[in-house]
């Protein structure tokens, strides 16, 4: 049966070329052994006239027992730190990401498993600049690809389980798409990064988006009039709770449980905006938004966000804008009624994403299509651009009370804190989420295609054309927390999935001579990697110094 094996580049120097000539042939890269023949190649559901599109990263998870702590797997981590996304009234989240809490079964499954246990620990509070003591009521977990691997275009897919009863709200399980310069939950990585997918130079916003079009300095290899920025496309956010459509902001048109897929991005429409709980489609004098938006028979346009002002920071925010650095960031969102199918049983949520300025995004689940948002939606309203930043895939489950949580606070409670164990502060929770939890998502699998020879679709979290390298290293506090020694694990240097396969009919002395040079190979990139490392460490270290 294969298996994989995370093996430091080292550790494999020196067991290449102690193999015997019956020794084992090698093979490395994104894509899963374990995927079958069958799944190599797909179609565009969207675009039949597409050639095919190639398997070019998967994960089936078949191997038991995997973790995913920092220098545990080549492809994916699970950090151990706070979710402390909050809006500007004082919602906010509620979990503590562990990366115990995220796992291999033998029944060949990523588990991400929330449960009710608070965490507390120690932190600097930069408002009171002392050492406090935090908690959070949940822990969970958030696997994710950050920094190690990224794509930009293609098909993306996985199948899903859905964690808890469909008729229980509070968990907010999430299948999502960031740009590699941004680091989910991280928030100086994505503050004045986050959603920008602009590429023109608008001086009135030059500000509020850190990489401009008008910038002309090529610090960190990014490209002189380039604009970048931290791209979201959240392929599936899923809402559960009891079924029901009417809510304090009005009729949604889907009735709960349902899912949103999103385009976050920015810039975002300024003036006019529709309503939350209002749809826009009855007020098209009145209000501006996207036009040529296709919804599918069990879709309609979610009503009930259309986006976020990133406003002059707040008072406990910590990252900071100026009054010069607000900025509209918009949801082009679409909501599809769910039912309990999918939080019994395994569904596929996929998304087909083309870049640039003839490009789209269109989102299916189990080959039905949602909803379709193409470029030339924004090019008469904003110039915002479907994004094209090398992006990582995310999978994580929420918890936060502005998700699923009661819309007000009921009658008679404080709403102040919102612990299982304690009776005093359940009464702010959704009903019956404490006697649901534990509970699992699971993930069968994770699929990436994209089209061969065609440069709108990449692989690589660093491409020449949209590098990101060294502007995390030069920013790399913005990327790590409190005391953690580094924004990235040993795996960013260079550890590698394996799956060992027998040679077959291969001639027993060209494997052996094949494992002597494999070992040579990666032993002289390896060593070639880590100087010129140092080099660039001493160089940074050289440039402070002057700067100071």
């Amino acid at each position: 049966m294969p298996a994989y094996l995370p093996l430091h580049p080292l550790l494999l120097l020196l067991l290449l070329p102690a193999f015997s000539p019956s020794s084992l042939l090698t093979k490395a890269g994104w894509v899963d052994p374990d995927s079958p023949h069958s799944v190599q190649r797909t179609h565009s559901l969207r675009d039949p006239n597409l050639p095919s599109l190639r398997l070019v990263m998967s994960d089936e998870f078949n191997v038991a027992a995997r973790t995913f702590a920092d220098g545990h797997d080549p492809t994916w981590t699970a950090g151990d730190h706070s979710d402390d996304a909050r809006t500007s009234v004082g919602k906010g989240a509620l979990i503590y990401y562990n990366h115990s809490y995220a796992s291999t079964t033998e029944e060949g499954h990523l588990k991400i498993t929330t449960t009710s246990e608070s965490t507390q620990w120690k932190g600097f509070n930069p408002f009171t600049q002392k050492y406090e003591i935090f908690e959070k009521e949940f822990r969970g977990a958030m696997v994710n690809s950050w920094n190690k691997f990224c794509f930009s275009g293609g098909v993306v897919e996985a199948s899903l389980k859905l964690p808890g009863p469909s008729d229980v709200g509070g968990l907010w399980p999430a299948f999502w798409l960031m740009g590699n310069l941004g680091r989910a939950t991280y928030e100086h990585s994505t503050n004045l990064m986050w959603p920008w997918s602009f590429d023109v130079c608008d001086r009135k916003k030059q500000e509020a988006q850190e990489i401009s079009a008008c910038d002309r300095t090529t610090h960190w290899d990014l490209q002189q009039n380039k604009g970048r920025g931290a791209t979201e496309i959240d392929i599936m956010e899923a809402m559960s709770g009891k079924p029901h459509k009417v809510t304090k902001k009005g009729d949604l048109g889907v009735g709960v449980p349902y899912m949103s897929s999103t385009l976050q991005v920015s810039p975002g429409v300024e003036k006019n905006r529709p309503q939350a709980g209002k749809n826009f489609t009855e007020h098209q004098e009145e209000w501006t938004w996207y036009d040529g938006l296709r919804f599918g028979e069990k879709s309609k346009m979610n009503m009930y966000f259309y986006g976020t002002l990133l406003d002059k920071t707040q008072k406990d925010e910590p990252a900071g804008r100026s009054i010069h650095q607000v900025y509209q960031a918009d949801a082009v969102s679409a909501l599809t009624s769910l039912s309990a199918t999918h939080w019994d049983d395994f569904h596929t949520y996929r998304l087909e994403w083309m870049p640039g300025p003839e490009g789209y995004l269109a989102w299916y689940l189990d080959g039905e299509m949602l909803y379709d948002v193409p470029a030339s939606a924004f090019s008469n309203v904003t110039g915002a651009q479907i994004p094209v930043e090398p992006s990582y895939v995310i999978l994580n489950t929420a918890v936060s009370t502005t998700w699923g949580f009661p819309e007000t606070c009921p009658a008679g409670c404080a709403c102040t804190c919102f612990d299982c164990a304690k009776p005093e502060c359940q009464c702010g929770l959704p009903e019956g989420l404490c006697e649901s939890l534990p509970a699992s998502m699971l993930v069968d699998y994770v699929r990436i295609y994209q089209l061969e020879d065609d440069e709108r679709h990449f692989l690589g979290c660093n491409h020449p054309k949209f590098p990101t390298r060294k502007f995390i290293q030069a920013h790399r506090w913005r990327y790590q927390r409190c005391k953690q020694k580094d924004y990235h694990d040993d795996n960013v240097r260079g550890r590698v999935f394996l799956h060992f396969q027998l040679p077959g009919r291969f001639p027993a002395s060209l494997v052996a001579a094949l494992s002597t040079l494999g070992a040579v190979l990666i032993g002289a990139v390896l060593v070639w990697g880590r100087a010129r490392e140092r080099e660039e460490e001493e160089e940074r270290r050289r440039e402070e110094e002057t700067q100071e």
